[in-house]
């Protein structure tokens, strides 16, 4: 579509990208970050209960890579790829400059935030919303594509979902049940934000079963993109 110049048609098919990423990846985020204190726990033991806040951090990469990613593609698509070698060292020195400021309690004489792996998560994170945001620059300049808004319903409607699990978790006794429970509201809470927000029609919640099918998801979207 880019080689033929059907700019709309790129559009439109980084749309439903995007729309699908963000209503996969948010959720399952939110998800993670409302436990993150649970599945440390299971999985590694209460010994390593500081690692939750680090992997909380870093539930966050999945969502930003659904928002950003697919102006990646656009940029590759329409052979401006080599703009993104700045790019990436513009992230590479956004990471090392947010670790030296975050990762260690003093440096040089100066006191420091000192928040160890966490800081280190946190400077990942930066970084990646920065690259992030130069891809977004440099499609729409090339191409015209404009940065999807409406991704932002769903970035609500995830907070609202992670509001709803902490709050599940804090009136109910901890445990695994209480968790699921929890999770299951928040869950519901996202969709009903979405069709609130007509980001989600009543007849998608049926295709959003498939969620559990990572084949039947694929086969989904490829019926979209090739509309």
């Amino acid at each position: 579509d880019a080689r033929r110049g059907d700019l709309g048609e790129v559009t439109r098919r980084l749309r439903v990208i995007e729309r699908y990423g963000l209503m996969v990846t948010v959720p399952l985020a939110a998800a993670v970050i409302g436990v993150s204190d649970l599945i440390v726990q299971l999985y590694l033991g209460q010994g390593f209960a500081p690692s939750a806040a680090v992997l909380a951090t870093l539930a966050v990469n999945p969502v930003l890579l659904a928002l950003f990613e697919p102006y990646n593609s656009v940029v590759y698509a329409v052979e401006r790829h080599g703009r993104l070698v700045v790019v990436s060292l513009l992230g590479v020195i956004t990471m090392v400059v947010a670790d030296l400021v975050l990762i260690p309690t003093e440096l040089g004489g100066h006191r420091l935030a000192g928040l160890g792996a966490v800081g280190a998560a946190i400077g990942g994170v930066v970084a990646q919303l920065v690259t992030g945001a130069c891809q977004v620059v440099i499609a729409s300049h090339a191409t015209g594509v404009q940065m999807y808004w409406r991704g932002v319903r769903h970035l609500l409607a995830g907070t609202v979902m992670l509001l709803t699990v902490v709050l599940v978790r804090t009136i109910l006794p901890s445990g695994i049940m209480t968790a699921i429970g929890a999770v299951v509201a928040g869950v519901a809470t996202f969709c009903a934000m979405l069709l609130l927000s007509r980001e989600l029609a009543a007849s998608e919640l049926r295709r959003l079963r498939d969620l559990l099918n990572p084949a039947k998801m694929a086969e989904y979207i490829v019926t979209e993109l090739r509309r």
